[in-house]
């Protein structure tokens, strides 16, 4: 397990640099961040850790952050954070060994005695845990000289009365004028420890420290999926060889399950001549805005650093300066005209748009899952935690409906002559659904893609038609377009459990022209006998929560400058603890006219 402290002013233009340099790290933690709650976590996040922060929330802190490689287990221990120090405390659980704990300290310069006595405390009762545990961070306390004096005497002496070693011996602050350890790393169990120094960089006047801890760490589960090859395709023969296939033999049997194998087994026949399945590793993210100059100049600052640590002289360590504000300043630069040029050329397009929008904000959710804790127990078995999974997807839609108080409600009666029955299509509406299928959509277990689908939509429609119109008039659905393709995507909180995972349902395109004609006829019976409320904005075309957001603010804003018409919405929110929400609803009757306090 590799971890490294490391002190940053401005976390938000160092971390854009971090990006390729993170990868060989566990641990990293940051000292003095100087955040506040204006910045968001995706701001300032980095591919493949998950990040925990304590903001500068008192005159006397500065903030501190500690990024986990999501293939380690963590959780925050906040029973030990006090609100005024900049420490935080990080438990890291890991296979067959007890939990190692990780403390992030930064010490200003200009603090007291009283507050390093603060410091010491807290730390105390993080040793007094049993556990093994790793103190790393800027303490603004010089161990170079050997007579210590001071609150670094008394620093001393506090680790060398709980057992401390301190692993760091070289400068970890090099001026044109002086030279300093004020980094530190202290470790309660020395024989685990298998490597500590100081590494150069460039980032910041303080030298990056690490150290590296003896573990059976879970490897890198590298992502892998099964895609169809496109890369000796050609179109027109594909086509001819589907128009070949005999797909009207599945109207003989009366099992529609029987139906869809058949047609399945026909269909993907051709298509795996054509598009043999492959299995690719899907490579990490990356930062598309740096360049070569970028990597160039980020080279020569290094460089430059280095020269200066070694000379000395005030004309290197100016160069290294102006490189390294140039590089800051560049890296700024470029990542906004990046952003800027995609936002542009997508801003016609909404789903690009929010596409681009999370890339910017690094939304994206990592899928890797190294091990689960389940009553206690660390589970790295890739069956066992599948079925870990399985059985809370499948059970928390009951257990939060058993906890929702429903209590007295009438529902609604409507008075129609018209009785809804589902009715045959026909296979020009068939044909028009499929030339409409996005090709962006996910391919489900039956490995027919929405590309091949379009393609030889023409050809196929007939023998979907029969299949669709035997589903409505039977009232019966293949079992293969209700199995799903289930990927937990995390959410916050720790990895390490289920509760924290939402799932992504993945089913196969052909479901979807069922599912469209079934909501097709649905939507026009209840629009055509006027069943739906007048204020319904969810799934109506042309309406959405901004229409009703807008009636609402309107009645309030009518309420208030006097208006006598109340009339009535129903407000739903859902909150994100949890993978399915009950909603909770309640009917507002109009706002008394008065001066809001600006809250």
């Amino acid at each position: 397990m590799y971890l490294i402290p490391y002190h940053v002013r401005i976390v938000r233009i160092h971390l854009r640099c971090w990006c390729q340099q993170a990868k060989p790290f566990d641990v990293i933690t940051l000292s003095e961040t100087n955040l506040n709650n204006s910045v968001p976590d995706g701001s300032i996040t980095l591919p493949g850790f998950t990040l925990e922060r304590k903001d500068a929330t008192t005159p006397t802190s500065h903030g501190i952050a500690t990024f986990i490689s999501n293939t380690l287990v963590g959780r925050r221990r906040l029973d030990l954070e006090v609100d005024h120090l900049d420490c935080l405390w990080t438990e890291i659980i890991l296979p067959k060994t007890r939990p190692i704990l990780v403390g992030s300290v930064y010490r200003s310069p200009n603090s007291d005695s009283e507050h390093l006595n603060d410091i010491m405390n807290n730390i105390s009762n993080a040793l007094d845990c049993n556990y093994e545990t790793l103190i790393l961070g800027d303490f603004n306390l010089d161990l170079l000289p050997i007579r210590k004096k001071g609150l670094t005497k008394d620093m001393h002496a506090f680790m060398r009365q709980n057992e401390l070693s301190q692993m760091i011996s070289e400068p970890t602050r090099v001026t044109p004028h002086s030279q300093t350890l004020l980094d530190h790393i202290y470790v309660n169990r020395k024989h685990y420890v298998t490597q500590s120094g100081v590494i150069p960089t460039g980032l910041s006047d303080h030298r990056l420290i690490h150290t590296i801890r003896r573990a059976n760490k879970p490897k890198s589960i590298p992502r892998r999926i099964t895609t169809r090859s496109f890369k000796r395709f050609h179109q027109e023969s594909f086509v001819d060889d589907i128009s070949k296939i005999p797909l009207s033999c599945i109207e003989g049997p009366d099992d529609i399950d029987l139906m869809w194998h058949t047609w399945k087994t026909l269909f993907n026949g051709v298509s795996d001549g054509h598009a043999p399945l492959k299995t690719v590793t899907v490579k990490g993210e990356h930062t598309p805005w740096v360049t070569d100059e970028f990597i160039s100049m980020t080279w020569e600052r290094d460089h430059l650093k280095k020269v200066a640590e070694k000379h000395g002289s005030l004309d290197t360590w100016t160069r290294y300066k102006k490189c390294r504000n140039k590089l800051n300043n560049l890296a700024a630069q470029l990542k906004c005209e990046y952003f800027q040029t995609k936002i542009e050329d997508t801003k016609i397009d909404s789903s690009k748009l929010w596409s681009t929008l999370k890339e910017a904000m690094h939304s994206s959710k990592h899928r890797n899952i190294p091990n689960i804790i389940d009553d206690g127990a660390i589970i790295n078995d890739k069956s066992k935690i599948a079925n870990a999974f399985n059985n809370f997807f499948a059970n928390i839609g009951s257990e939060l409906a058993s906890k929702v108080h429903t209590g007295p409600h009438t529902p609604s009666k409507y008075d129609t002559l018209c009785n809804f029955q589902f009715q045959t299509v026909g296979i020009d509406y068939i044909e028009k659904l499929l030339n409409c299928l996005s090709l962006g959509k996910a391919t489900g277990l039956d490995n027919i893609s929405a590309r091949l689908l379009r393609l030889s939509a023409s050809h196929i429609a007939p023998s979907l038609t029969y299949i669709i119109n035997f589903s409505l008039s039977h009232g019966v659905f293949p079992l293969d377009w209700k199995t799903a393709k289930v990927s937990p995507v995390f959410k916050d909180g720790s990895r390490g459990q289920v509760d924290n995972y939402r799932p992504i349902s993945v089913l196969p395109v052909v479901s979807k022209i069922l599912e469209r004609v079934v909501h097709d006829q649905l939507y026009h019976y209840l629009t055509d006998n006027k069943l739906l409320n007048k204020w319904q904005s969810g799934f109506i075309p042309g309406y959405s929560t901004t229409t009703a957001l807008s009636y609402l603010v309107d009645d309030i804003l009518s309420n208030m400058d006097g208006a006598c018409g109340k009339k009535k919405y129903t407000a739903s929110g859902e909150g994100s603890s949890e993978i399915v929400n009950p909603r909770w609803h309640k009917l507002m009757t109009g706002v008394k006219p008065g001066i809001t306090d600006g809250n």
